[in-house]
């Protein structure tokens, strides 16, 4: 990691925050190898730079947000030398760092800067998911994806009072256990459990038709607040749950699912069900997030691949 680089996002929560307030010493270190973007094409145009500058090492200062629009990209400029990433957490969701690992806010740069100076720190490699939704729309890359009542939750949290205080990721954890008891207890119970209309194929099983509640798929290792609603995960790097409208025991379910708890009767339902995978297809007609934001689906279904491996670094 000879020739580091940095993206910072400005309109991120944590660094709007203390922009006035913190002496920037990131412009001494790295000089023109350090952008803030405010938009994914201009995040394209300044790895476009850091390409031609050759940086083998990209410190991304944002949250999942700038993580997922730097990784769209990142393979098509860089090709195959892609460089080794770090990421500094100043988003309102930090998920992906919380799992690839990161050296905190304060002193972060410094704390990168000695670290690759001494040959200390640790590697972490993660796969991307690559979401491909055809009918010309953009190949999108990211980490963590949701539809049915997760994209509901987001749009919730998104509106919440919490959303800008505490961060997307907790405000999400907090309307998800919201959702859970909405969907047993509340006026909109049936609205929720109801799910949406979808076909799920998950790598060469047969298609799950008919309505789902809720699918999550990641190729991370590690969720927030210890919630990881996944099992059978060895057969490949994207794991994915897909529960069924109106499973069995819903509530318990789901508590159990928000506690990282898979319990024997969980896994024996035919409601629920869970497996890694190389790919998998979702054809259905509602918006999906990818890494705290929604997006449209588009009329040809989505394909959910395995992208590029990804070396992050952290002190």
């Amino acid at each position: 990691m000879k020739n580091p680089g940095l993206i910072r996002n400005p309109r991120a929560l944590r660094n709007r925050k203390d922009a006035e307030e913190r002496h920037d010493p990131a412009e001494d270190w790295l000089g023109s190898r350090f952008a803030e973007p405010g938009s994914a094409e201009e995040i394209r145009t300044a790895l476009q730079d850091l390409a031609a500058k050759e940086v083998d090492w990209l410190i991304i200062d944002g949250g999942d947000g700038t993580v997922r629009d730097v990784l769209t990209v990142l393979p098509e400029i860089f090709g195959e030398r892609l460089p080794r990433l770090s990421i500094i957490p100043s988003g309102n969701s930090n998920v992906i760092a919380a799992d690839v690992g990161s050296p905190g806010r304060k002193g972060a740069l410094e704390a990168l800067r000695a670290a690759a100076r001494d040959g200390r720190g640790e590697v972490n490699s993660r796969p991307c998911m690559e979401v491909h939704r055809g009918s010309g729309l953009p190949l999108l890359r990211g980490m963590f994806f949701g539809a049915g009542a997760f994209r509901r939750a987001v749009e919730i949290a998104h509106g919440s009072a919490y959303h800008e205080r505490i961060g997307h990721g907790p405000s999400v954890a907090l309307t998800a256990i919201i959702t859970a008891l909405q969907s047993v207890f509340g006026s909109k119970a049936e609205s929720w459990a109801a799910g949406e209309a979808m076909t799920l194929t998950l790598g060469g099983a047969a298609p799950r038709n008919g309505h789902h509640f809720i699918v999550l798929a990641t190729t991370l290792d590690r969720l927030i607040l210890g919630i990881w609603p996944f099992w059978n995960e060895a057969s490949g790097p994207i794991r994915a749950l897909d529960v069924s409208a109106r499973p069995e025991r819903l509530g318990a379910g789901l508590w159990a699912l928000l506690r990282g708890r898979t319990p024997e009767w969980l896994r024996a339902s035919p409601d629920y069900h869970s497996l890694g995978t190389a790919r998998l297809r979702l054809d259905l007609t509602r918006d999906f997030v990818l890494d705290g934001e929604i997006y449209p689906s588009g009329p040809s279904g989505l394909r959910l691949e395995t992208g590029p491996s990804i070396d992050y670094f952290r002190p």
